[in-house]
């Protein structure tokens, strides 16, 4: 199997093909909502929270989910998800307790955490609308629709993985 000539197709076309290829494209883009999220998110007064608070405000925000459970949705150690679980429940975000007729205490979002979201899902829409205006909405409406494809298909792949992990 031969490698190709990058050398060569540079000097072809300036550029080397696929690069920046999609991972970094996909990094790329989501550096720019993460800006967009943060600086609404602190516009919106809850300067107390930081980039590392994020994914507990990520879809989907926990509701009713033990800490084991919430650290391996978001891919986090239990030591580190118990962190930012202290850190949040501290600040006010987040609350722990039992369901009725319960023992064990679950995560859910605290009103405060709730105004969180809002915040980011109106900073979603607005990014929504911005970039299918600016790329056309039939395009972006193609691009979300693969981006649920490919999502899809991976949340499937990682359940049949972890069915097959001991």
């Amino acid at each position: 199997m031969s490698t190709p000539n990058l050398l060569a197709d540079r000097q072809a076309n300036g550029k080397v093909p696929g690069q920046p290829f999609f991972g970094a494209l996909l990094r790329m883009t989501w550096e720019h909502v993460r800006d967009h999220l943060s600086r609404a998110i602190r516009d919106a007064g809850f300067s107390d929270l930081q980039e590392a608070h994020f994914p507990m405000f990520s879809y989907p925000v926990p509701d009713g989910i033990r800490p084991s459970d919430l650290a391996r949705q978001k891919r986090m150690s239990r030591q580190a998800m118990n962190y930012l679980i202290v850190q949040l429940e501290d600040l006010g975000y987040i609350e722990r307790r039992a369901p009725e007729g319960g023992d064990r205490r679950l995560i859910y979002l605290s009103a405060r955490g709730k105004q969180v979201v809002d915040v980011i899902l109106a900073t979603m829409r607005r990014l929504h609308t911005q970039w299918a205006h600016d790329i056309g909405e039939q395009r972006f409406n193609d691009f979300v629709d693969v981006l649920r494809q490919l999502s899809t298909r991976m949340q499937e792949e990682s359940a049949v993985t972890q069915a097959a992990d001991p």
